[in-house]
């Protein structure tokens, strides 16, 4: 049985050729799309948007930020399973009531900025939620997806990193 070769070439042709774009008029990629593996480069963006995946703006009143995770679930959050279970440990809990994990508060907070530092294999978003407290959101490449690896108190070290014991608030405490 005879079949036309033009389908053939129209394949060969394809896998030859590069192929561009300049995002405009296109929608936002789908989760699937991001989560693909791959091997571009981290950028500013794609830190940003992983942020907004772990403060985003609260369901109830859509005017508010607030956090990924919903009663100790963090199933929403794009985070390395190191840094999950340590969330799991719930390392902010504590006797004043606790705090939630990633902003080390315990308030939704009405607005927020976002920059980014893009690094090769990762890089960190710094986060300003109340006005002046920055989170710094240290992230990593893992099978070629963007997650948080770990949350520092920006500027202040190591010793503010989650996994460090007694974790300590990002925001100053108030004297009473």
């Amino acid at each position: 049985m005879w079949r036309p070769a033009f389908p053939l070439i129209g394949l060969i042709l394809a896998g030859c050729g590069a192929s561009t774009s300049t995002g405009a008029g296109q929608g936002t990629p789908s989760t699937a799309a991001t989560a693909a593996p791959t091997a571009a480069p981290v950028t500013a963006a794609m830190l940003i948007a992983v942020a907004d995946r772990v403060f985003l703006r609260t369901p109830m009143s859509g005017a508010e930020y607030g956090e990924c995770d919903s009663a100790s679930d963090f199933s929403a959050c794009p985070v390395t399973p190191r840094l999950l279970g340590r969330l799991e440990q719930h390392p902010i809990s504590g006797g004043v009531g606790g705090a939630a994990p990633f902003c080390r508060c315990q308030n939704f907070w009405p607005t927020q900025s976002i920059t980014a530092t893009p690094a090769a294999g990762g890089g960190v978003a710094h986060v300003t939620i109340f006005g002046s407290v920055v989170i710094d959101l240290v992230m990593t490449v893992v099978n070629g997806t963007l997650l948080v690896d770990d949350t520092l108190c920006s500027g202040r070290g190591a010793a503010t990193s989650i996994f460090a014991n007694p974790v300590v608030p990002c925001a100053p405490l108030r004297s009473s």
